[in-house]
């Protein structure tokens, strides 16, 4: 969707939040970070001179206005309570162009799958901390993508306008790059989908093996593995050099379903470890994954078998 017409994108001056940050950062993605012009103002000659108007101008048309602020302002996220934020309206305008740049030509099946993982992901989270309604763990605090971005506010900055304008730039360049990675991962995963899928419809005892590291893996088998039949995963990162790890025990969770024998943790490439006729270099101490040297996949194979049926012992 990138052109050579600049557009004009006006946000909000003073203390800035993640929600428009993201908002432009989506923008920036759609038409192309050099087409874009912002400034951050209140001021109404600015806003007319403006092609968009993010989280400021008291309007939201789908169009040019993407401010949420209004009293009468009720729209929320399909299936749940979480009102609109700017970068939800901002995502639901230019979705499926970026979609498009990071996808190629696809049908709409995947262009949605790629909206819903990045409102599911990303969207659902920064408008629900901007609207108040972020539920946050007691016991252990996430830093979130919009606690960063909250950091990057200067102190006193009423005081220091110029110093807080230099703060935005920096945040909207690093929130720009951040967005580029999310994207490129999520358009792998879509693209990686029907490579697991394919391999889970083959995995015998516990084990699926994939081609190459696919990150999603864990949470497409969360989703289509019920019955938890996968333990592990193989991977062989080079020839003879293999990567084993624990498929998940349930969603929003990071326990491992099938962690590595007790006598393996902690093992690195200095001592060693048999297993079958594999030898671990290296397993984490919490057993979730390690990586082994076998010549064969057969020989992977026994070794990830072993690791299931000794997990925990």
């Amino acid at each position: 969707m990138e052109n050579n017409k600049t557009i004009k994108v006006c946000v909000h001056d003073g203390m800035f939040h993640a929600d428009e940050v993201i908002a432009l950062a989506i923008i920036m993605h759609c038409f192309g970070e050099d087409n874009i012009k912002y400034c951050r103002s209140r001021s109404s000659s600015d806003f007319r001179d403006a092609d968009i108007l993010v989280d400021v101008g008291g309007m939201y048309n789908g169009l040019t206005f993407f401010d949420h602020h209004q009293i009468d302002f009720r729209m929320v996220h399909e299936g749940t309570d979480i009102r609109y934020a700017s970068a939800g309206l901002v995502w639901d305008r230019f979705c499926y162009g970026i979609a498009l740049k990071y996808l190629g030509d696809v049908d709409m099946r995947e262009l949605n799958k790629f909206y819903t993982y990045v409102v599911n992901n990303l969207i659902l989270g920064i408008d629900a901390v901007d609207n108040g309604q972020y539920k946050d763990n007691n016991s252990i605090h996430q830093h979130t993508l919009s606690n960063i971005v909250k950091t990057f506010n200067v102190d006193n900055y009423t005081a220091n306008w110029e110093e807080q304008n230099i703060a935005f730039e920096h945040v909207v360049e690093f929130v720009y790059l951040y967005l580029d990675r999310f994207f490129e991962n999520t358009a792998n995963g879509i693209r990686d989908e029907d490579i697991v899928l394919d391999a889970y419809s083959v995995a015998k005892k516990g084990v699926v093996i994939l081609p190459k590291f696919i990150p999603s893996w864990k949470s497409i088998l969360l989703r289509v593995d019920a019955n938890r039949k996968v333990k592990v995963c193989l991977v062989e990162a080079k020839p003879g050099q293999w990567s084993i790890t624990s498929a998940l025990k349930e969603a929003n969770s990071m326990e491992p379903l099938c962690p590595s024998p007790l006598f393996l943790r902690g093992v690195d490439k200095s001592d060693g470890a048999m297993l079958q006729t594999g030898v671990f270099t290296f397993v984490h101490k919490s057993g979730y994954t390690g990586g082994f040297k076998a010549a064969t996949t057969k020989e992977a194979i026994e070794v990830a078998e072993k690791w299931i049926e000794l997990s925990n012992k």
